[in-house]
């Protein structure tokens, strides 16, 4: 996709060079013609001599008659000597140009890092309709020239010093995306990024930050959820295995919804030693259990690690066996050849019904689901092979796929972890806005159960349709669990129990947290300007503002319910309610 790009600057200095060339030769020919019809005597360095006075606008005037070589060269000449001027100019007064921009810049992106990530991101980015500005410490990485073309801002410096930021127009700045090769670098560039807006007073700055290990990407995000309390800078983790394995299942589910309790349990194979493994595994046995399904998932990973992944994973995920059935059978047994591939008959495949092939390396994810795919065909079986890969290269678009005119291999299905996660979408994705939808379908779902049905009441539409008034009402919600259950006693953690979304809080504590919910809710209501009124709702009165004591009950109860549905919301981001001693009520 980029590598006509990476030719641009070659080419744009390859141009006059070959146009020089042509006038030395047209030159030295229109001279040398020119002396003999003159029947001068003239040396070659002579000659050579009067050709590059072409270029400065000299000794261009000579006695007719003259040759037609000589008279392009003349012309040609000054024509180069002007273009590789502008270059130079350009080039020197690039960085004063590239300033007096960034001067103009508001409500643009900030992409730190130029790696395959954050040139993809930067692409889609400014593809979707918004300014980008880029900032890499490799002077020499040539996707800077690619940004250019592309009209980007670019500055060369270290992203985690506050000054480069600044000159990068920070506080001026919707998003920075830190997306550099290494974790802690990363998160230095977001305390970097929230240092350079200390003075910011309007609008609001998010900091994506790549982290490419899945833990400390979970725990980080934990530490945010609990942590945050400026509405000025917030920090979003981006991990690709987490986010390209939630976005996979929803694609290509390792289960049919209609899966009945007479079904045999559904057979997953899971083939390759990538990082995305174990996250298919812990999300397909959430999705398992969140759809209340009886008996136990039976998954089977092939790896070279298979013992210690297995014990790992068990180590993190206590209760993972008592939803699923975890085989692992190490793929030591390979083919001959330049380009092995597990050897798939050390397991037993013959019920498996869908098969997703995790490596972090391309080719060797091709090899292996093609493998699988003689492997099962050998044996009369086709089933959905999903192969995910970083980038979207030459395998992904050489490997069979659903479009596969033969039809023989179209039941595998290459997808890009780039093309799907890295998009301009990230600008709108925040872990509250996740928790915030889950509290308004938890509402909706609570709501229809009590058999208020009315879709013509502005709270009860879609998350899509929803208001940005309501919208923002429970964001704030969301952000508020962490403080009332910190209050009580309770903190967030990385979710390791799939019964964790059943945790019901005793009533003592369930009554003082839907108090603190609707104290909250009365403050951002009143700060939005809205006023007691009694009746129906308007757009600026609500007959709910009122202490708790006076509140209806039927009103005090969708903030109990709020309260219990805590744990269930929890669990659909990712983290789980565990008691840590008594609180301060």
């Amino acid at each position: 996709m980029t590598h006509g790009h990476d030719r641009m600057p070659f080419l744009r200095w390859l141009i006059p060079v070959i146009a020089t060339l042509v006038t030395i030769a047209l030159g030295y020919c229109g001279f040398r013609d020119h002396h003999e019809l003159q029947e001068q005597a003239a040396s070659t360095s002579d000659i050579l001599y009067r050709v590059l006075q072409l270029f400065f606008l000299e000794s261009g005037a000579v006695t007719p008659t003259t040759p037609w070589q000589l008279d392009v060269a003349r012309f040609l000449a000054p024509a180069v000597s002007a273009y590789a001027a502008l270059l130079a100019v350009l080039t020197i007064f690039r960085d004063q140009l590239l300033k007096t921009r960034l001067i103009r810049c508001r409500d643009h992106v900030i992409i730190c890092g130029l790696g395959d990530k954050g040139l993809h991101l930067a692409e889609k980015i400014q593809a979707a309709g918004r300014k980008v500005v880029v900032v890499e410490s490799d002077p020499d990485n040539g996707n800077l020239a690619i940004c250019r073309d592309r009209g980007m801002g670019v500055l060369v410096g270290n992203a985690a010093d506050p000054g480069m930021l600044r000159r990068a127009r920070v506080a001026q700045a919707t998003h920075v995306f830190a997306c550099c090769g290494e974790d802690e670098l990363n998160a230095d560039i977001a305390i970097a990024a929230e240092r350079a807006i200390a003075a910011r007073t309007t609008g609001a700055l998010t900091c994506i930050a790549y982290i490419r290990d899945i833990r400390l990407c979970r725990h980080l995000r934990e530490k945010e959820l609990i942590d945050r309390l400026s509405s000025r800078f917030t920090v979003e983790y981006l991990n690709i295995d987490e986010t390209g394995a939630r976005m996979i299942l929803a694609d290509f589910p390792a289960f049919d919804e209609a899966h009945t309790e007479s079904d045999d349990a559904p057979h997953v194979l899971i083939a390759g030693s990538g990082h995305m493994g174990a996250t298919l595994v812990t999300r397909i046995v959430g999705d398992w259990r969140h759809a209340r399904r009886e008996g136990r998932i039976r998954i089977t990973a092939m790896r070279d690690d298979a013992r210690a992944w297995r014990a790992s994973l068990l180590e993190s995920y206590p209760r993972l066996e008592r939803y699923c059935r975890l085989e692992t059978s190490a793929a030591s047994g390979r083919d001959a050849g330049p380009d092995p591939a597990p050897d798939f008959t050390q397991a037993d495949l013959s019920h498996v019904s869908t098969a997703y092939v995790c490596s972090d390396d391309a080719t060797d994810a091709a090899s292996t689901a093609m493998v699988l795919h003689r492997h099962l065909r050998e044996r009369g079986r086709r089933i959905p092979i999903i192969v995910p890969m970083l980038k979207d290269g030459g395998l992904t678009r050489l490997l069979p796929g659903p479009d596969d005119e033969s039809g023989a291999f179209g039941n595998i299905t290459s997808l890009s972890l780039y093309s799907r996660c890295l998009t301009a979408d990230l600008l709108d994705t925040d872990t509250f806005v996740v928790i915030a939808r889950a509290i308004h379908e938890e509402y909706r779902a609570h709501r229809a159960m009590a058999g208020h049905l009315d879709m013509t009441d502005p709270a009860m539409k879609p998350w899509p349709e929803l208001g940005p008034k309501l919208r923002k009402s429970n964001i704030d919600q969301a952000v508020h669990i962490s403080e009332r259950l910190r209050a009580f006693g309770y903190d967030i953690v990385p979710l390791s129990d799939w019964e964790a979304e059943y945790h019901a809080f005793d009533d003592d504590d369930v009554a003082g947290m839907a108090e603190m919910e609707h104290e909250r809710w009365v403050r951002d209501k009143t700060a939005d300007g809205f006023t007691y009124a009694p009746g129906p709702k308007t757009d600026k009165t609500n007959p709910c503002l009122v202490p708790w004591t006076d509140l209806p009950e039927h009103e005090k109860d969708k903030d109990r319910q709020a309260v219990r549905a805590a744990p269930r919301v929890l669990a659909r981001a990712g983290f789980q309610v565990v008691r840590v001693g008594d609180g301060c009520r």
